[in-house]
């Protein structure tokens, strides 16, 4: 696997920060939030399966996770930051339960802390519609459905998925298999997971799993946010890092998790 850092802070001296993209995407999609973080040295890996690596078989969340663990082995010498983006978000969570390499700061967004309903229908679904994303059209529109404005971050410059129509039927199983919550109960260090306010309230009630029960975890709305919304806003999304390393008051557009019974 190979690293893609991002070209502007690659001085060593400088704090590490991983930031991993989400399923079908490549690490192009995260590199404007790099790039507005100078202050650390950026890296920011395509996932096992996707971009410069999507002809390598996915083969699950763990395997993902140690390959980044491998990258970090060779390139920090201490501690490191970790931002995941919904399958960033779970192998940034699998990264910390396994405690393989030391980690100052996570943030994690895009994960649901609840076990899926109708999983054996979710699966199914996956296994009908998977093949469609092999089509540019579609998967510009599952992109937007996702919240995503910039459909182009769906598809390389040629036009060509970035992952393989088979990887993202794999990574939707492997999701479904993944108990997140479990992962959270074993992580160590101090971790703000997101959710966007209209995001599915699979993701968003489901931060209230977490927060009274891991004293580690702070959890946060991104106010008017999709899925992607740090894609959208990689201007909040920077001063949300900077601002959960520097342990400061987050911005005024991440909100506690309200009660009640939806964002939408």
């Amino acid at each position: 696997m190979e690293e893609r850092p991002a070209t502007s802070n690659l001085s060593t001296e400088k704090e590490i920060l991983v930031l991993l993209h989400g399923g079908a995407m490549s690490a192009n999609s995260l590199r404007p939030i790099a790039e507005r973080l100078p202050n650390f040295r950026c890296l920011t890996p395509d996932i096992r399966g996707h971009g410069r690596n999507r002809d390598v078989p996915f083969s699950g969340i763990g395997l993902c996770a140690d390959e980044i663990v491998s990258l970090l082995q060779r390139e920090a010498r201490g501690p490191v930051h970790l931002f995941g983006l919904s399958l960033g978000g779970y192998v940034a969570m699998q990264m910390l339960a396994d405690r393989k390499v030391p980690v100052r700061t996570a943030i994690v967004s895009g994960v649901t802390f609840r076990e899926p309903r109708m999983t054996c229908a979710l699966n199914a679904l996956v296994d009908v519609t998977y093949p469609l994303l092999g089509i540019e059209r579609l998967r510009g529109l599952a992109g937007r459905l996702a919240g995503i404005e910039d459909a182009g971050l769906m598809s390389d410059p040629d036009g060509g998925a970035w992952a393989h129509p088979k990887t993202v039927r794999d990574l939707a199983q492997a999701v479904l298999r993944t108990n997140a919550q479990d992962l959270a109960a074993t992580n160590p260090v101090r971790s703000l997971y997101l959710a966007g306010s209209r995001e599915p309230n699979a993701v968003t009630r489901s931060l209230a799993e977490i927060e009274p029960h891991f004293p580690n975890a702070h959890v946060g709305i991104v106010e008017d946010g999709r899925h992607g919304w740090c894609l959208n806003a990689p201007d909040l999304a920077a001063r949300i890092i900077e601002d959960w390393i520097s342990n400061r008051p987050l911005p005024s557009e991440v909100t506690p998790l309200k009660p009640g019974p939806d964002y939408r």
